[in-house]
């Protein structure tokens, strides 16, 4: 138990002062016999302090290896200490090696099979100075070919065999950028028949090329089935992950991370996504799987920095702060760009998107975009008939928005054989669009030709009997306090952070220098911080 206790504590840390967990070995003799005596301890060395990795390749015997090593900058006595563990690669449960086209001549040598071996990553180091970057070449004998117990691999900026005996029974698979070793679908589709346990599926400009002047896909001759993946990340233009997409069948419950770009021949056109989409989250109905039954996009949110970029995120949970949803992780990712010359409009890929989205439970909508400029009867057509919206958070609300809000649904056909009721009825909440809108977040939003709106639109929901609940504004312009109490007259609950904005206030010589332009997109600084440590560190082998 003790020895189990010590391996714990010893678990690998990013900090060069990970070496720390030693000190358990000094409490007692006790203490010291059992970490000498358990190999397990000693088995991942530290290749930044080679003296002490030395002694725990030796304090290690036979234990299986976990080789993690920097290779882009090593001094001798580093360089010594990793190749003595290179010649104990069969032995290795885990190898992750980072460094530039000079570690191939490591890689050359690994040719002894690997038979505890579980998890292999292999990383070029991105030089982006280069115009033409040579990808790491793996030996066609690498580990002899023979990993039986390989299930993680990891390949960045590498040679990839695509009929590698080392490709098969994998749980985790990922290839970032092979050059001009991507696959065909074919070979994608073989290699993918050799994982069915397959997990996770990552694949980084590495899937089979599609023309980029073609404009429809063919039908797959054949699907298979990965019943076992949870989560897929592709990054390729749209019609080359579609592609990719319609021959595989994987669970509707999978996360999806997809960073895709329109084509020449797809310009705006993302509809290829369409039947991938519309499967996720759904579930049959007679699925005895209660998990999966409470699994729907709860939240949705639609970010636009720019006119050609678009980003979808839809969460299966709903929280009520709006950071803390920021830092959960979406269950469907859609990240699309297009060219500047495509001739459609950002306005027409939201749509073909959201309508193919299963939201029909969806609770929270949250949009970011400073220069929205949809029609009202496009926020009626995506988002006015669902019937569990509740909230909606807005950064960059334009007047069409708020004339959604207050759109009054036509009235149903009458029977002839009925004839007319002329007196004009009470509206109801069946009357108008969004029905069950009950909190409302407006954030930086110009209140010169809004006020009036959204007022009207409030009026028009309460006497609907559909009235908003909860009003929140905050960083808004060209509101004043008039146009508050207005509103405190419609809405229950207002809340306003006081601020008087307007665009006077920006009419200066000041130069417009502010520490947020040196933040990254999410807030973030972008100067990193360094944390300087000695080449070796100070404990000494014992």
């Amino acid at each position: 138990m003790l020895s189990r206790i010590f391996l714990f504590v010893s678990y690998p840390h990013e900090s060069y002062n990970s070496l720390l967990w030693i000190n358990v070995s000094h409490v007692s003799r006790h203490w010291r016999a059992t970490a000498l005596g358990f190999p397990a301890l000693w088995s991942s060395p530290p290749f930044k302090t080679p003296a002490w990795a030395h002694e725990m390749l030796k304090r290690s015997k036979m234990a299986p290896l976990t080789i993690v090593a920097d290779l882009t900058y090593m001094s001798p006595k580093i360089l010594s200490v990793f190749d003595d563990a290179m010649k104990q690669v069969d032995r290795a449960a885990e190898l992750n090696l980072t460094g530039d086209k000079t570690m191939e001549k490591y890689l050359t040598d690994l040719t002894k099979r690997a038979p505890f071996l579980r998890k292999l990553c292999i990383s070029q180091f991105y030089a982006g100075y280069r115009e033409v970057e040579e990808k790491i070449v793996l030996p066609d004998n690498f580990l002899d070919g023979q990993a039986p117990r390989l299930r993680h691999l990891n390949l960045n900026r590498c040679q990839v065999h695509w009929d590698s005996t080392l490709m098969q029974n994998l749980t985790y698979l990922r290839i970032v950028e092979p050059g001009d070793f991507r696959p065909t679908i074919s070979q994608l589709v073989d290699v993918l028949k050799q994982m069915p346990w397959l997990e996770t599926l990552d694949l980084d400009h590495a899937l089979p090329i599609v023309s980029e002047c073609t404009k429809t896909l063919p039908r797959p001759s054949h699907v298979i089935s990965l019943p076992h993946l949870s989560l897929i990340r592709l990054t390729s233009n749209v019609l080359e992950t579609a592609n990719v997409l319609n021959h595989i069948d994987f669970p509707s419950t999978a996360t999806m991370r997809l960073i895709l770009h329109g084509t020449k021949g797809t310009g705006t056109d993302f509809s290829s996504l369409v039947p991938t989409l519309s499967k996720s989250r759904t579930f049959a109905g007679g699925s005895s799987d209660k998990a999966l039954k409470s699994a729907p996009f709860k939240t949705l949110s639609l970010t636009s920095p720019f006119q050609t970029d678009i980003r979808f995120s839809a969460f299966t949970t709903v929280n009520p702060s709006t950071s803390r949803v920021d830092y959960a992780i979406p269950a469907l990712e859609l990240h699309l760009s297009w060219r500047l010359d495509s001739s459609g409009t950002k306005e027409q890929v939201a749509q073909t998107i959201c309508r193919a989205l299963p939201l029909a439970q969806l609770r929270v909508l949250r949009v970011f975009d400073p220069d929205c400029d949809f029609k009202h009867m496009t926020w009626v057509d995506l988002f006015g008939s669902l019937p569990k919206l509740q909230k909606i958070e807005f950064s960059g609300a334009t007047k069409t928005f708020a004339e959604a809000l207050g759109e009054i649904k036509p009235p149903a056909p009458v029977d002839a054989d009925q004839g007319y009721n002329l007196r004009r009825k009470k509206q109801t909440p069946d009357s108008v669009y969004f029905p069950r809108l009950r909190s409302l977040i407006l954030t930086g939003t110009d209140f010169s030709d809004f006020s009036d709106v959204l007022l009207d639109a409030l009026m028009v929901r309460a006497e609907c009997g559909t009235e908003v609940q909860a009003l929140t504004l905050s960083d808004c312009s060209h509101l004043y306090d008039e146009d508050v109490e207005l509103l405190e007259e419609v809405v229950v609950e207002v809340a306003w952070d006081g601020h008087v904005l307007d665009s006077e206030m920006y009419d200066s010589d000041y130069d417009g220098y502010s520490d947020s332009l040196y933040d990254d997109e999410y807030g973030h600084g972008i100067f990193p911080f360094f944390h300087f440590h000695e080449d070796d560190d100070w404990y000494q082998p014992f």
